[in-house]
């Protein structure tokens, strides 16, 4: 007679194993040191394959590199962020793109409702970039 028990994994254990590839686009050092940190703590399996200060090199880059995911401030380069992310979604239309900004959160979630990119505070990514990753790489 043979026992067979059903074992239900929690989600962190399915996540757990999925590489999720991500770039960096923000002119700031201390955010991007900041980003890698928290990733590094709360998904360690997730790879960041490149980060750059400039806005076009974050389109040279996501092009050569192919991230899942690519996080872009809004305000890199003088305000190229929203640029990068159009630019990206017809150019690698495979990757996702989230746009982060030291603006307030209200006008973040009026330019996502506008743009269909994901608009992250960056005083909120402690608590909702991990989240906003593992949706942008979801198929619908």
């Amino acid at each position: 007679m043979r026992h067979h028990r059903n074992f239900s994994l929690p989600d962190v254990f399915h996540s757990t194993y999925r590489m999720l590839r991500l770039l960096l686009a923000d002119d700031s050092q201390p955010v991007r040191l900041a980003i890698k940190s928290l990733l590094q703590r709360l998904a360690p399996e997730w790879e960041i394959c490149g980060e750059t200060p400039e806005a076009e090199e974050a389109v040279r880059m996501a092009e050569e590199l192919r991230p899942e995911v690519i996080l872009i401030d809004l305000s890199i380069s003088g305000s190229k962020g929203l640029w990068i992310a159009k630019t990206l979604k017809e150019r690698v239309p495979f990757s996702r793109s989230i746009l982060i900004s030291e603006q307030n959160p209200a006008i973040l979630a009026r330019l996502e409702a506008e743009s269909g990119f994901v608009c992250l505070a960056k005083t909120q990514l402690a608590s909702a970039l991990v989240p906003a990753l593992r949706g942008a790489t979801k198929t619908p």
